[in-house]
């Protein structure tokens, strides 16, 4: 992979002259990228939309062999500086080696681009001197996302999730990964199904999307970023959160890996992610999920006003949510209750198991393996899946290892 120091800071982010001239095609050639640079590109297909831009498949034209992905940000406040920041983390992250990681071939602003698919609406056309689009060049890897394998509930329904092992291998690299990315200084703050691709094939995982991810001594508790279902408990409740906050999201995406839904479905409950009604809803999922509630500690750590506002102080120095669960969250709680009677019966042992356990062993029972089979698996996440004392990811990982879990040599990038 060559490196993109050089074309990255001298050339694209910062030009000292205006980039030259290509020649901008004919109206009739509509799947045409030109870069500032003056390299052409043609797109073969949309990858993925998101609040901040869309990735494309490119090639280099005249080398189909060349196959490659592209993320342009959209024409919206932020997005431009955003995704020009991105660019310099992975530059960074490249020259460190983190595992597992998006690997970044060069990054321009864009000249000329334009794309009519029949599922986006997204066509940019601007002149040389209207530097508003701005691409990162990445490899593109042999899969879609692991999301999109399993997730639709009729996909689920049909056992095409993914098995014990391969969410296990999974944690794994997604461990080493931020276990590298720690070290380097920075937390991703997105880890979902949707940023992580996983080549079966290969048995190979990358960790994608670095548009949340932040120096961990410059992240502000005042503003959310990420994905609202896959905040840890710290960050939603704007207690103060380290690069550790990271190790919960990776818990609730390896439950939904083979579980097929969400560890707390809040994307799905029709509140604003942060308002009052949410939060009340994302705590009841979380506590029935969890099987108990915070510790005191973590109560007299949150915002007075926050706290005082939504719950009530116990004579036992408990605090209790004033709110009550709102219909829809109150539906996924019945959906995911409903599998306990039916746990016990294959599992006895797990009468007193968490929730998320539970929902872990009924999709067990659905595949078809034993229980000691899932001991790893549950033993991987519960490290993960806490509210407090998580540890560093070199320690989570540390610890796996002692335990027999993690047995397999970190596996190379």
């Amino acid at each position: 992979m060559a490196s993109i120091s050089n074309s990255l800071v001298n050339r694209s982010l910062f030009p000292e002259e205006d980039p030259p001239s290509p020649m901008v095609p004919e109206e009739d050639s509509p799947s045409l990228i030109i870069s500032s640079t003056g390299m052409s590109f043609t797109v073969e297909q949309v990858l993925g939309v998101g609040a901040q831009g869309i990735i494309l498949a490119v090639f280099r034209r005249g080398n189909p062999m060349c196959k490659l992905a592209m993320k342009i940000n959209h024409a919206i406040n932020g997005a431009l500086a955003n995704l020009k920041r991105e660019a310099i983390l992975l530059q960074r992250l490249e020259s460190h080696s983190v595992r597992h990681t998006i690997r970044c071939r060069d990054a321009f602003y864009i000249h000329y681009a334009d794309y009519k698919g029949k599922t986006v609406e997204h066509t940019i056309y601007h002149n040389k001197r209207d530097r508003t689009r701005f691409a990162i060049l990445m490899d593109r890897l042999p899969c879609g996302d692991v999301h999109a394998e399993f997730l639709p509930e009729q996909i689920f329904k049909a056992g095409l999730s993914l098995g014990r092992s391969e969410v296990q291998w999974i944690g794994t690299q997604m461990l080493e990964a931020l276990q590298d990315l720690h070290a380097r200084g920075y937390m991703h703050r997105d880890l979902k199904p949707e940023n992580v691709v996983y080549d079966r094939l290969n048995r190979a995982s990358t960790l994608l999307d670095f548009g949340c991810a932040k120096e961990i001594e410059k992240v502000d508790i005042t503003n959310y970023v990420g994905t609202s279902g896959y905040w840890s408990p710290e960050y939603a409740f704007l207690i103060g959160y380290t690069e550790n906050t990271d190790l919960w999201s990776l818990g609730a995406l390896l439950v939904e890996l083979f579980e097929g839904t969400p560890l707390i479905p809040t994307e799905t409950v029709a509140f604003a992610a942060g308002s009052d009604e949410w939060l009340a809803d994302y705590w009841h999922l979380m506590v029935q999920n969890m099987g108990y509630s915070p510790p005191r500690e973590f109560m007299e750590a949150m915002p007075p006003g926050l706290r005082d506002r939504l719950f009530e102080s116990q004579p036992d120095g408990s605090y209790k949510m004033m709110l009550p669960m709102s219909k829809r969250a109150n539906e996924f709680y019945k959906f995911f209750e409903k599998k306990r009677e039916g746990v016990i019966k294959a599992f006895p042992v797990a009468a007193n198991f968490p929730l998320w356990q539970i929902r872990i062993l009924h999709a067990a029972a659905m595949k078809k393996y034993k229980f000691v089979d899932m001991t790893a698996l549950i033993g991987f996440i519960a490290p993960l899946l806490r509210y407090a004392n998580r540890g560093t990811a070199a320690e989570v990982y540390e610890l796996l290892c002692s335990q027999n879990i993690i047995k397999l040599a970190p596996a190379k990038r």
